[in-house]
């Protein structure tokens, strides 16, 4: 009796220690992150970005606790043996152009293709930013993204 009592105990300790928690940035409904067009032309398109919160876990590794960060209909990237990192993946409609300038520093072009004759870019911007001078994370809750299309000049 005592070790079915002690295995219940300890598996309601491990799910109960590995629930996760909805930290709240701008809403305490946990969803996923919302684009709002700010800007458009035909040269420039503009989005307003609102990260509502992210989800809090703690998991164990060789008896560390860790917190394992994740945002509703976001992607986690992170390399083997480095921490992990939520981030958001999109696709973007840009226009036809020879070079893009995009203003948010922290994302990765993961794609630069062509979808049914429209040119397409998918990015994956980073939610989370360590600054290891100052032992700071930075959390983006809010954030615009600025996508600007540049021919060149022909002489």
């Amino acid at each position: 009796m005592k070790k079915l009592f002690l295995f219940i105990f300890l598996g309601i300790s491990f799910v109960a220690s590995s629930q996760k928690t909805w930290t709240t940035f701008t809403s305490s409904n946990p969803s996923e992150p919302v684009f709002r067009i700010r800007n458009e032309s035909n040269s420039e398109v503009s989005y307003f970005v609102e990260v509502p919160g992210m989800f809090q876990e703690n998991v164990t590794h060789d008896t560390v606790i860790y917190q394992r960060l994740s945002v509703p209909k976001a992607a986690i990237w992170g390399y083997s043996g480095y921490p992990t990192i939520p981030a958001i993946t999109k696709r973007f409609a840009i226009p036809e152009c020879d070079s893009v300038i995009i203003s948010f520093n922290d994302y990765q072009v993961l794609e630069d293709g062509y979808l049914r004759n429209q040119r397409i870019l998918k990015l994956a911007t980073y939610l989370i930013k360590y600054n290891p001078v100052r032992q700071q994370i930075i959390a983006y809750t809010h954030f615009e993204l600025t996508l600007i299309g540049f021919m060149a000049e022909s002489s």
